[in-house]
């Protein structure tokens, strides 16, 4: 399996917030291997975008669970280290190369701290709660296939699987957490991202809503 990053990016029906977290992992610094795996399971969207790094599964089932699609994800993955890439966040610049750096000789790192907007509003969050978060985690598929993946819930099953890796004694030792912001977590009142303009939003709205077929394409990727 090679070294590179798969980054896990669940969604369902929400475009308008994918492109976002989309965006991100093409402004990403890290220049090694990666890739991001797009799972849609929404059975009437079709989700298109053409870029070598990313991949789009469109699955006509609705899967049972947030757990199974987790696990669904991975299978689909390349690399060796997985990261998660929530649709609904903005993952910033130096995630994927901060975090590579503290996976270096383990199988699971994490960081705690976040910065958090709320209607434009920034603060900069820590949990004490080390298993909060689970967006900012990263780990590679042997922990993973150790542990068992996830359990098929849907809710918690990132908290469980987290907890799994702690009672172990052979995957306990690889846990390793640090406090660098990575990503910005949105909370959302609405379904539109609170980053966004009102006017950019009312035209995502518009543009993503997909053709009568349900296909939705995303715009070229940005240019340096």
């Amino acid at each position: 399996m090679s070294p590179g990053v798969s980054c896990l990016c669940l969604t369902y029906g929400r475009p308008f917030l994918l492109e976002e977290a989309l965006e991100s992992f093409l402004r990403q610094t890290w220049d090694g291997p990666k890739e991001l795996v797009i799972l849609n399971d929404h059975p009437d969207q079709e989700l298109i975008y053409k870029h070598w790094q990313v991949v789009v599964v469109n699955s006509k089932r609705r899967l049972s669970s947030l757990g199974e699609k987790r696990n669904v994800s991975v299978e689909l993955a390349n690399f060796e280290y997985l990261l998660p890439w929530d649709d609904d966040d903005v993952h910033l610049p130096w995630r994927i190369e901060e975090t590579m750096r503290g996976l270096e000789g383990k199988h699971f790192f994490k960081c705690p701290q976040v910065w958090q907007t709320n209607r434009g509003v920034f603060k900069d969050e820590v949990q004490d709660d080390e298993f909060a978060y689970h967006a900012t985690a990263a780990y590679s598929r042997t922990i993973f296939k150790e542990v068992g993946g996830y359990q098929h819930l849907n809710g918690g099953e990132d908290q469980e699987f987290e907890y799994a890796l702690r009672r172990g004694a052979e995957t306990g030792r690889y846990w390793n957490i640090v406090r660098v912001p990575l990503e910005t977590y949105v909370l959302h009142l609405s379904k539109i991202p609170r980053l966004l303009s009102r006017e950019r939003s009312r035209r995502l709205e518009s543009d993503k809503a997909g053709d009568s077929n349900g296909r939705v394409s995303f715009e070229a990727p940005l240019e340096d």
